[in-house]
């Protein structure tokens, strides 16, 4: 895979109130903002769009939406060509100020009522499986629209990139759950356990020795973390969900200076999975060093 530029925008400084998020040849734009930070979102305004915000109230703009509980893990998903108003009205019905927002669109503001609910539904359908992370009981699942296959085509290239960008955030929204995804790669775990050959990372960060070990899977394209593992108390600011998650759900366990894992964990990459190990930007081809019994 070639390499990508991803921008991120930090607008008010701090990455757990806004981030906004494009890649330098895309259209796609995400932004994530708290509840609580509304008027500081009101008025961020789209990478390269001719100084439109995501909130103008004047020239609205075309999303789909998630509000997220992360306590909960439940999410609502939306769709609307004004969120401005459709935002406010979530917030005269319900109380909004634990949610976090996320908001996709796109810098032309031309993703049409038919793409909208396109991806709604794909979105939707993704996350009623039973065996994913989050649960949406606020939505129905759908069948797809019938849109015409350029429609189709544009909708599933940006339903990657709302994967992508969540995925630079930590944000598994679309992931499988952490149980479903330890039955399904328990055998293969355990095989690789007893292989031959294993990855590890030994390094001091701050002062505290770090140790890990792992085992890539899906052909390479995921990363198991071992039980026993060890995991930085640092933390890299796109993966503060994921780290905070994984804390919740108690796999990560606090070792006074460090964590430790308590599970085989997955992560989409290598390079995520070295991340949260070291608290800190890491490739993963560099991080993680071969090693034979």
């Amino acid at each position: 895979m070639s390499e990508r530029e991803i921008q991120i925008q930090i607008p008010t400084g701090n990455p757990r109130e806004i981030m906004v998020l494009t890649e330098e040849d895309s259209e796609y734009v995400l932004a994530k903002f708290c509840f609580s930070n509304i008027d500081d979102f009101k008025k961020t305004r789209i990478p390269r769009g001719r100084g439109r915000c995501f909130m103008d109230g004047k020239d609205q703009q075309s999303v789909i939406y998630f509000q997220v509980d992360f306590n909960k893990k439940e999410v609502y998903v939306g769709e609307t060509k004004r969120f401005y108003n459709r935002i406010t009205d979530h917030k005269s019905k319900k109380d909004l100020s634990n949610s976090e927002i996320i908001v996709f669109t796109n810098i032309s503001n031309s993703i049409g009522t038919d793409k909208r609910n396109f991806l709604e539904a794909k979105c939707i359908n993704h996350l009623r499986r039973s065996d994913s992370m989050f649960t949406c009981p606020e939505n129905k699942s759908m069948p797809l629209p019938k849109i015409n296959t350029s429609h189709k085509n544009q909708m599933k290239k940006a339903f990657d990139f709302l994967k992508l960008y969540l995925d630079i955030l930590g944000i598994d929204l679309f992931e499988k759950s952490t149980v479903a995804k330890q039955l399904e790669n328990i055998e293969e775990n355990n095989l690789n356990k007893n292989h031959s050959k294993y990855y590890y990372i030994e390094q001091k960060r701050e002062g505290v020795q770090i140790s890990a070990k792992g085992f890539a899977t899906g052909n390479g394209k995921k990363f198991v973390v071992f039980s026993g593992s060890d995991a930085s108390k640092s933390t890299f600011n796109r993966d503060i969900h994921l780290k905070e998650r994984l804390i919740r759900e108690n796999i990560l366990e606090d070792r006074k200076n460090k964590y430790v894992f308590t599970k085989d964990y997955e992560f989409s990459s290598s390079s995520m999975a070295a991340r949260i190990v070291l608290g800190r930007s890491a490739s993963g081809n560099v991080e993680w060093k071969l090693k034979s019994k």
